[in-house]
């Protein structure tokens, strides 16, 4: 996406090697958001899928700070720092094979899905700066 997008100083782009309460901090000060992940729902590797936050409310589940999802630190940031969240929040997920383990490379198709994806954000982004 860094290649893709022209600079532009009202768009950043950060990559987040963590989870819940981590990704709410990066996303506070935003007007908007869009978090892209991988995500493992036993559909067609590769496909991807547009959610809001509120799609996610059936995954909330406050246990400890250290194991929360996202979902769940969403909501907290939403009860607690309601003026500091963006007011619109779009997540991506790109369908991966089930894992139990962390690999570093990507599979054929979710690459593929990766750089379509990144190519439809940008494209976005840019005619919204248009207008």
């Amino acid at each position: 996406m860094r290649r893709k997008l022209p600079r532009t100083p009202s768009v950043d782009i950060k990559e987040v090697g963590a989870g819940g309460i981590e990704v709410v901090e990066e996303m506070m000060g935003y007007d908007r958001a869009i978090v892209i992940d991988a995500v493992a729902t036993r559909g067609r590797i590769g496909a991807i899928h547009i959610l809001n936050p509120e799609q996610l409310k059936h995954t909330v589940h406050f246990t400890t700070p250290h194991r929360f999802n996202f979902a769940s630190a969403y909501q907290l940031g939403r009860h607690f720092a309601s003026r500091s969240m963006p007011k619109k929040v779009t997540i991506y997920g790109v369908e991966i094979e089930p894992r139990t383990d962390f690999t570093k490379g990507l599979s054929r198709e979710v690459s593929t899905a990766a750089q379509r994806l990144a190519t439809e954000i940008v494209e976005d982004l840019i005619r919204m700066k248009r207008k």
